[in-house]
């Protein structure tokens, strides 16, 4: 299957998969399941109240996790999102909050895919 094989840095999910084999990639992307949908949606209510502070650290952790796993789209937008919340630049930061949503969802269905491919190898 190669669904999202562009959202995702294969040398990185391989280095993943060499340091602790399929139970270590499972974990992580169990990790990511249980912390990164709740930072997500918490943006949008972030940024209506202006807390740029956390949105930078919400956005700051979810990169993190995205950079563990490869996954390089959503970890762009993170660190873009990041910035300009550093920055204090709310409008720009409204613009990439949407994208960085749409990011994560895609980033989701990649990663169950990942587990099936876990589950049956």
């Amino acid at each position: 299957m190669d669904t999202g094989n562009d959202m995702i840095n294969q040398e990185t999910f391989e280095k993943l998969l060499e340091i602790g084999g399929a139970a270590l990639a499972q974990k992580v992307i169990d990790l990511f399941f249980e912390h990164t949908p709740p930072k997500v949606a918490s943006l949008p209510t972030l940024l209506e109240n202006g807390d740029l502070k956390s949105l930078e650290r919400m956005a700051h952790s979810i990169k993190s996790s995205a950079a563990n796993l490869g996954l390089d789209t959503l970890r762009e937008v993170s660190a873009k999102l990041e910035l300009t919340a550093n920055q204090g630049e709310a409008e720009a930061s409204r613009e990439l909050v949407p994208q960085l949503v749409a990011a994560s969802r895609e980033a989701e269905m990649l990663l169950r895919d990942k587990q099936k491919e876990l589950e049956s190898a």
